[in-house]
């Protein structure tokens, strides 16, 4: 002991600088943190790693994804889509893409800061989905209306050119221009009937028409309840549906935590309970980011032990000196360690 502490003792400014920039070491390591960045799992200078940026930038980074469930008891999946819970969804849906009217009123307070912070890049969720499906097919039905009148017109118009020509009558004419019009009309309510049929309409199809929905989702050749199998990536199964809110590009490991933790938020909110069904909210962000979360914690327990276990080897293999000096070579190696970790953390590194 007399020994160690003579060799130390002329040498205490070098001591007391390597102590200092370990300790500084040690304290920006614990600023360390996992990253759930799904770019930190490939090389992004080879050609998949580009095509998987490029894919990101255009469709949005891996979804958050919001598991819609039904209650079997209640009905299942047609329960969640032919009743008010469906209006729900779509609610849930538009809170999470950030698309707040101006000087409208949130919903929930995560609604307000999703559509301040827009992390979520674009969402697919059944309610958008059906919704627009509804706006589609009243467009397409308006667009054929307005066609039907002009064409009718014209058939009119031709049809008194026509019988202007051969002679006739201003009556005549009238006549055969009605006739042309209400032909040319019924020609075209034809078509629009084919349509209406296609779809089951009896009426303008609106999101909340169970009949639409009905027609729309579910194939009756597989059972009443049985989504039909291309919609698969909304409807999973008979009791299930499912949002994707794909993240922004680009996002920090804090903001990506932000977004995963209004998401969450959103989800259960009041404004958005179901009556038939619950919300399990999942996908690679989120497992990515409890694994990430957890590393941090996980790393310090096993590097303490390594220590312990080390220190435990060196006193017992200390025989000829005393176990003072033999644990000094400990010093260097720890103080190693803690000057990476702190520079790994000055440049902006994780775990």
């Amino acid at each position: 002991m007399t020994s160690f502490l003579q060799r130390i003792r002329g040498r205490p400014p070098r001591l007391m600088l390597f102590a200092l920039v370990c300790a500084g070491g040690l304290v920006l390591a614990l600023r360390l943190d996992g990253s759930a960045s799904i770019g930190s799992l490939y090389d992004r200078a080879t050609p998949a790693g580009r095509a998987t940026d490029s894919f990101h930038r255009q469709f949005g980074e891996e979804p958050v994804q919001v598991l819609v469930k039904g209650s079997p008891a209640q009905g299942g999946l047609p329960a969640l889509l032919l009743t008010e819970d469906l209006a729900r969804m779509l609610g849930l849906e538009g809170c999470l893409s950030g698309n707040l009217p101006r000087g409208a009123r949130a919903p929930a307070p995560a609604c307000a800061e999703l559509a301040r912070t827009k992390p979520v890049y674009v969402v697919y969720g059944p309610g958008t989905f059906i919704n627009e499906s509804a706006r589609e097919v009243r467009s397409r039905l308006g667009a054929q209306r307005a066609s039907a009148v002009a064409n009718a017109e014209r058939a009119a118009q031709a049809a008194r050119k026509v019988a202007a020509a051969q002679g006739r009558s201003a009556a005549e004419q009238a006549q055969l221009a009605r006739q042309a019009r209400t032909l040319s009309l019924a020609q075209s309510y034809q078509n629009t009937l084919g349509l209406a049929l296609r779809y089951g309409l009896s009426r303008m199809p609106q999101l909340n028409d169970p009949g639409f929905v009905s027609k729309l989702v579910f194939e009756p050749s597989l059972g009443f309840d049985t989504p039909k199998p291309r919609f698969a990536y909304l409807f999973p199964s008979n009791e299930t549906a499912l949002i994707q809110a794909r993240l922004r590009p680009g996002l920090s490991d804090s903001q990506r935590r932000h977004a995963i933790s209004l998401v969450r938020q959103a989800a259960a909110s009041p404004a958005f309970r179901l009556k038939r069904g619950s919300y399990l909210v999942s996908g690679d962000p989120v497992a990515s980011e409890a694994v990430a979360s957890s590393m941090k914690d996980s790393l310090w327990p096993p590097l303490l032990a390594a220590v312990i276990l080390a220190a435990a080897s060196l006193l017992v293999l200390s025989t000829l000196r005393p176990r003072l000096l033999r644990l000094w070579p400990l010093v260097p190696a720890l103080g190693a360690v803690a000057i990476a970790l702190g520079v790994l953390s000055l440049l902006g590194g994780s775990l």
